[in-house]
């Protein structure tokens, strides 16, 4: 076991730390009917190593028709296309602009391909209004390569800004603040175009857009919700309780009495606006943290509220994920451990009872030990360390809930140590120190060794080692339920018809466990209705593992591939065994586990 976190982020081919892309300005155009998106991406671009020749992008399944330096045609060179990793875009930089110090604008025109992994084009057929179709992007955790010409590494933050021009009927929203209404003078005919600013710092994977028919609700002075017009009343009911969430975050980062006893040792948050964005069912994920337009998807809405927290986790990453982000996708666990801890502490305050924490906590104990015993089934327990071994592995191949919660299990074990209130002020100064900038497990166990809050023998017998770079954990038996007590429960509840999204999954997913057939014909209604993987992916695994279910699940999953986001499509294909085209999606990302 090797105890040391590596530097290099392997799933990038950019020179990000020879030459560093410090802001962007996007143009782009919309074609729904092409499936492209068109344009110009224009990089204010600093020197950091003395003597660099080239400023290297990532890209993957990009047209490059043009590249300049400073207004002048520049020499560029696209190398041939990795499966995984894409194809690097190397940009000659003039003799001037080599010194360490120096900038240059460098302009890369493009286009994407309807095989981007990073955009999915929905036909009216698959929205739900059903007349007007729809676009969105998922660019975490390596695919913003396949939207523009980036340094796709989460070690290269930059500000940004954006015109979108799209259909005059469609409503353009971004990761960004809005500059204004949008215009129709200057566009082309038929079209309006929108434009915002990024003004904080982020990383390319936080780049995101989505075109559609959208209304919006406002809930507070700073919080909107946005769907599709049938849909927004119901998303606007659901999530009524964002500005909550978002002032219990903002306690527990920088609590109010600060603000004016120490406000240089504040934290509040610094994105402008919180909105959502309710996307249609195919969108793969419970949510994305997309700053200023968290992202969710419809499986939330069920009437009572009673799946919001995925809103609180999406908030939570305002700050940690966001305004602090892991350098590498190998730390990735400090975005998510720091997010798990930090919406458990929301919803403790929120529903004003502190049992939630630990009752929380332990149910994603038990999905953290069904995750591990997931991948040793695959000879994959490598990646169930905290600080998994990433070279050549894509790291979407790497996600489950083990940066979720064993990264939380670590945060708890510390907080354990030195108590609930001492390590809550602990985590506002590491938000402090780290805010706008990038973190490692390396770094970040150096700030906890050196903190005044780990005073004595606080640390005592805690092994990092153990903790960053161990797979594995200790399995559970899940407890069996006889097959006549399911039927009696789905009688007394009538579980089998919930609307509820989570409560369906797991008690299909138990039935399924226990080879209840009457369950299957709900589970295939249900897998075949949204493309959530967290709901998808496990269930078309259960149904897979029994020759009499195996065959129906294949079946669903080819009449309705085309129906899933190709991130989810080229993961189910994998977790069922069939061999898609090249260039399907890679992606397997969540709030929550996806």
């Amino acid at each position: 076991m090797a105890a040391e976190e590596s530097q290099r982020d392997f799933s990038s081919q950019s020179n990000s730390g020879s030459v560093h892309g410090t802001h962007l300005s996007l143009k782009l155009a919309v074609d729904f009917e092409a499936k492209v998106i068109t344009g110009s991406a224009t990089y204010t671009v600093k020197v950091v190593e003395n003597g660099a020749t080239q400023f290297v992008l990532d890209t993957s399944t990009l047209v490059i028709t043009k590249v300049e330096v400073d207004g002048v045609r520049a020499k560029f060179r696209q190398h041939v296309e990795h499966q995984t990793f894409g194809s690097a875009l190397e940009i000659t930089l003039p003799g001037a602009e080599r010194a360490a110090g120096s900038t240059a604008t460098v302009s890369i025109f493009y286009n994407t391909s309807p095989r981007s992994s990073a955009v999915q084009w929905l036909p009216p057929a698959q929205t739900a209004g059903k007349a007007r179709p729809y676009l969105f992007t998922q660019c975490q955790a390596i695919h913003a390569r396949a939207l523009l010409p980036c340094q796709d590494t989460p070690a290269a933050k930059l500000t940004y800004d954006a015109t979108v021009e799209v259909p005059e009927w469609a409503t353009c929203l971004m990761s960004a603040l809005s500059t204004g209404a949008p215009a129709t003078a200057g566009s082309s005919e038929g079209m309006r175009t929108f434009g915002f600013h990024q003004p904080v710092p982020v990383p390319s994977y936080l780049i995101a857009l989505a075109v559609g028919d959208l209304a919006s609700r406002e809930i507070s002075h700073r919080c909107r919700i946005w769907s599709e017009p049938s849909m927004v009343d119901a998303a606007a009911h659901d999530f009524a309780q964002t500005e909550e969430f978002l002032t219990a975050a903002e306690e527990l980062t920088c609590p109010y009495e600060f603000l004016t006893a120490a406000e240089e040792l504040t934290c509040p948050y610094v994105w402008g606006r919180y909105d959502v964005l309710c996307l249609p069912p195919s969108f793969p994920y419970g949510g994305m943290e997309n700053p200023c337009l968290t992202f969710v998807t419809p499986t939330l809405l069920t009437g009572d509220r009673s799946l919001a927290f995925v809103v609180a986790h999406e908030i939570s990453h305002s700050w940690t994920g966001n305004l602090i982000t892991n350098r590498t996708w190998q730390s990735f666990w400090l975005n998510e451990g720091f997010t798990m801890w930090l919406e458990r502490k929301i919803m403790s305050r929120v529903t004003r009872d502190a049992r939630y924490y630990d009752f929380d906590a332990h149910i994603g104990w038990n999905h953290l030990k069904e995750d591990i015993a997931l991948f040793e089934s695959k000879g994959s327990a490598a990646l169930t360390a905290l600080c998994p071994p990433l070279e050549g592995i894509d790291p979407d191949d790497a996600f489950s809930s083990v940066p979720y919660e064993k990264g939380f299990a670590l945060l708890n074990e510390l907080q354990t140590r030195i108590g609930a209130e001492a390590f809550e002020e602990f985590v506002k100064t590491y938000i402090d120190n780290f805010k706008f900038g990038t973190i490692t497990g390396t770094q970040f166990r150096a700030f906890v060794q050196a903190s005044s809050y780990f005073k004595g023998d606080a640390l005592d017998g805690l092994d990092w080692d153990e903790w960053l770079f161990a797979p594995g954990m200790p399995r559970n038996k899940p407890n069996a339920l006889a097959l006549e007590v399911l039927r009696a429960m789905d009688a007394a509840y009538g579980l089998s018809a919930a609307r509820n999204s989570e409560l369906a999954f797991r008690w299909q997913l138990l039935c399924l466990r226990r080879r209840a057939d009457f369950i299957v014909s709900h589970v295939l209604e249900f897998i075949t209705s949204q493309g959530r993987m967290k709901f998808t992916r496990p269930l078309y695994r259960e149904l897979n593992k029994r020759p009499e279910t195996a065959s129906q699940a294949v079946d669903a999953f080819m009449a309705n591939a085309d129906f899933y986001h190709p991130i989810c499509r080229a993961m189910v294909a994998k977790d069922l065994g069939l061999q898609m085209k090249k260039n399907m999606s890679r992606s397997l990302r969540c709030a929550r586990y996806a």
